[in-house]
């Protein structure tokens, strides 16, 4: 990641989602314990079960004084650091896939593939091709 796109205290944020996020994984699928009515779905209202679970299960493990490398931290940075990797962690569920992906396309204005196949079929990418979509240019 470059500096410009994450500063080094939301990339720790992303480390620490990054190890947690699947933490005591049941090995099946959210749907599945909403089915079947398990207890997560239940403390969870249905809401990524799983997630939800691997998130309060590695807070606390992280909470105990061994592994509380984040003692340090103030108030107000232990609340950003962990709604940062709440909010990662949440993302994890593919239910939210698509809606998390159009955002990112939207705020990052990332072309897809068949938009700049369909560019390039229409001639719309002028001489330059598609490296016009990066700024560059052919002089």
């Amino acid at each position: 990641l470059t500096p410009a796109y994450a500063d080094p205290f939301t990339q720790m944020c992303m480390f620490i989602a990054a190890l947690v996020h699947d933490y005591e994984h049941r090995g099946v699928t959210n749907d599945y314990l909403v089915a079947t009515k398990d207890e997560l779905a239940l403390r969870y209202n249905d809401r990524s079960p799983q997630e939800n679970h691997h998130l309060a299960a590695a807070f606390r493990v992280l909470a105990a004084p061994p592994n509380n490398f984040l003692a340090h931290l103030g108030d107000g940075e232990w609340a950003r650091m962990r709604r940062c990797v709440i909010d990662l962690v949440l993302a994890t569920d593919m239910k939210q896939h698509f809606a998390i992906m159009g955002h990112f396309a939207s705020t990052h204005r990332v072309a897809t593939h068949e938009a700049v196949k369909a560019a390039l079929a229409g001639g719309v990418l002028g001489p330059g091709g598609a490296s016009g979509l990066n700024g560059a240019s052919n002089s």
